[in-house]
Protein backbone atom coordinates (compact mmCIF):
# COMPACT_ATOMS: atom_id res chain seq x y z
CA UNK A 1 0.00 0.00 0.00
CA UNK A 2 1.85 3.15 -1.19
CA UNK A 3 1.44 6.23 1.98
CA UNK A 4 -0.27 9.35 0.96
CA UNK A 5 2.00 12.43 1.89
CA UNK A 6 0.19 14.31 4.21
CA UNK A 7 -0.68 11.17 6.00
CA UNK A 8 2.88 10.85 6.85
CA UNK A 9 1.99 14.04 9.49
CA UNK A 10 -1.07 12.23 10.80
CA UNK A 11 0.99 9.35 11.15
CA UNK A 12 3.97 10.83 13.09
CA UNK A 13 2.00 14.00 15.06
CA UNK A 14 -0.30 10.94 16.44
CA UNK A 15 2.89 8.38 16.78
CA UNK A 16 0.64 5.93 15.15
CA UNK A 17 1.08 3.26 11.96
CA UNK A 18 -1.07 2.81 9.14
CA UNK A 19 -2.54 -0.07 11.15
CA UNK A 20 -3.46 2.01 14.29
CA UNK A 21 -1.11 0.58 16.35
CA UNK A 22 1.28 2.86 18.50
CA UNK A 23 4.70 3.58 17.58
CA UNK A 24 7.48 2.55 19.90
CA UNK A 25 9.65 5.25 21.34
CA UNK A 26 12.62 4.07 23.61
CA UNK A 27 11.87 7.37 26.18
CA UNK A 28 10.80 10.64 26.56
CA UNK A 29 13.50 12.08 28.64
CA UNK A 30 17.00 11.47 29.10
CA UNK A 31 19.61 11.94 32.19
CA UNK A 32 21.37 15.20 32.49
CA UNK A 33 23.95 14.93 34.94
CA UNK A 34 21.80 15.24 38.22
CA UNK A 35 18.40 16.16 36.40
CA UNK A 36 16.28 14.68 33.96
CA UNK A 37 15.43 17.45 31.25
CA UNK A 38 12.89 17.19 28.35
CA UNK A 39 14.62 15.89 24.82
CA UNK A 40 15.29 18.52 22.62
CA UNK A 41 13.61 19.40 19.85
CA UNK A 42 15.91 17.39 17.20
CA UNK A 43 15.40 14.87 19.60
CA UNK A 44 11.63 14.47 19.47
CA UNK A 45 11.41 14.70 15.89
CA UNK A 46 14.01 12.19 15.27
CA UNK A 47 12.70 10.08 17.66
CA UNK A 48 9.35 10.38 15.73
CA UNK A 49 11.15 10.02 12.20
CA UNK A 50 13.31 6.58 13.96
CA UNK A 51 9.68 5.04 15.28
CA UNK A 52 8.28 5.44 11.77
CA UNK A 53 11.86 4.25 9.58
CA UNK A 54 9.90 1.07 8.50
CA UNK A 55 6.49 2.82 7.47
CA UNK A 56 8.92 5.71 5.57
CA UNK A 57 10.96 3.25 3.38
CA UNK A 58 8.09 0.53 2.50
CA UNK A 59 5.03 2.81 2.48
CA UNK A 60 6.20 6.15 1.70
CA UNK A 61 9.13 6.44 -0.27
CA UNK A 62 7.49 4.98 -2.97
CA UNK A 63 8.31 4.69 -7.00
CA UNK A 64 5.72 3.80 -9.81
CA UNK A 65 7.04 1.54 -12.04
CA UNK A 66 6.37 1.26 -16.10
CA UNK A 67 3.65 -1.04 -15.30
CA UNK A 68 2.40 1.27 -12.50
CA UNK A 69 2.88 -0.68 -9.62
CA UNK A 70 4.33 1.00 -6.64
CA UNK A 71 7.13 -0.32 -4.64
CA UNK A 72 9.32 0.97 -2.30
CA UNK A 73 12.34 3.32 -4.11
CA UNK A 74 15.62 1.80 -4.42
CA UNK A 75 17.04 5.33 -4.52
CA UNK A 76 15.29 7.28 -1.22
CA UNK A 77 16.31 5.31 1.91
CA UNK A 78 14.47 6.56 5.64
CA UNK A 79 18.25 5.75 6.69
CA UNK A 80 19.78 8.63 4.08
CA UNK A 81 17.39 10.98 4.49
CA UNK A 82 17.45 11.14 8.05
CA UNK A 83 21.78 11.32 8.04
CA UNK A 84 20.86 14.23 5.85
CA UNK A 85 18.14 15.60 7.78
CA UNK A 86 20.93 15.80 10.47
CA UNK A 87 23.08 17.82 8.56
CA UNK A 88 20.53 20.52 7.09
CA UNK A 89 19.32 20.55 10.84
CA UNK A 90 22.76 21.27 13.00
CA UNK A 91 25.45 22.98 10.30
CA UNK A 92 23.57 23.58 7.14
CA UNK A 93 24.44 24.67 4.01
CA UNK A 94 25.52 28.45 3.48
CA UNK A 95 24.68 29.44 6.85
CA UNK A 96 20.76 27.99 6.17
CA UNK A 97 19.52 25.63 8.30
CA UNK A 98 16.34 23.26 8.07
CA UNK A 99 13.82 24.43 9.97
CA UNK A 100 12.54 21.33 12.63
CA UNK A 101 10.92 23.34 15.32
CA UNK A 102 11.10 25.63 18.02
CA UNK A 103 12.82 24.31 21.19
CA UNK A 104 9.57 24.15 23.26
CA UNK A 105 7.17 21.30 24.14
CA UNK A 106 5.62 19.75 20.96
CA UNK A 107 7.73 22.24 19.37
CA UNK A 108 9.56 19.41 17.08
CA UNK A 109 5.39 19.16 15.47
CA UNK A 110 6.23 22.69 13.44
CA UNK A 111 9.66 20.35 12.17
CA UNK A 112 7.37 17.66 11.38
CA UNK A 113 5.28 19.72 9.38
CA UNK A 114 8.09 20.90 6.99
CA UNK A 115 9.35 17.63 6.70
CA UNK A 116 5.78 16.62 5.42
CA UNK A 117 5.86 19.44 3.22
CA UNK A 118 9.76 18.42 1.57
CA UNK A 119 8.46 15.05 1.15
CA UNK A 120 5.29 16.39 -0.68
CA UNK A 121 7.35 18.41 -3.17
CA UNK A 122 10.25 15.20 -3.39
CA UNK A 123 7.23 13.23 -4.31
CA UNK A 124 6.15 15.50 -6.93
CA UNK A 125 9.60 15.87 -8.58
CA UNK A 126 11.69 12.90 -8.00
CA UNK A 127 11.04 9.94 -5.59
CA UNK A 128 7.88 8.84 -7.68
CA UNK A 129 10.42 8.28 -10.72
CA UNK A 130 12.85 7.04 -8.48
CA UNK A 131 14.91 9.73 -9.83
CA UNK A 132 17.82 11.14 -8.26
CA UNK A 133 17.31 14.49 -8.37
CA UNK A 134 14.66 17.33 -9.37
CA UNK A 135 13.88 17.67 -12.86
CA UNK A 136 15.95 21.43 -14.08
CA UNK A 137 13.97 22.59 -17.08
CA UNK A 138 16.79 25.44 -16.73
CA UNK A 139 17.44 26.27 -20.96
CA UNK A 140 20.97 27.90 -21.90
CA UNK A 141 21.03 29.07 -25.40
CA UNK A 142 18.13 27.50 -25.93
CA UNK A 143 19.39 23.94 -24.61
CA UNK A 144 18.79 21.88 -21.59
CA UNK A 145 22.93 21.75 -20.30
CA UNK A 146 24.46 18.36 -18.88
CA UNK A 147 25.09 20.49 -16.04
CA UNK A 148 21.48 19.94 -14.93
CA UNK A 149 21.84 15.90 -15.24
CA UNK A 150 22.19 13.65 -11.59
CA UNK A 151 25.79 13.97 -9.79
Amino acid sequence: MRLPYFALLCLLVADRDVDGSRLSKDTDTIDDASSRRKLSTMDDLLGSLDAASSTIDNKLFMYKTPSFQWVPSSVYRYDDFRAGLEVMAKDGVAGKKYYIGENVENGHIYGLVNIAAFLAQSMKETIQYDACDENSWDLVNGKYPLSNACG
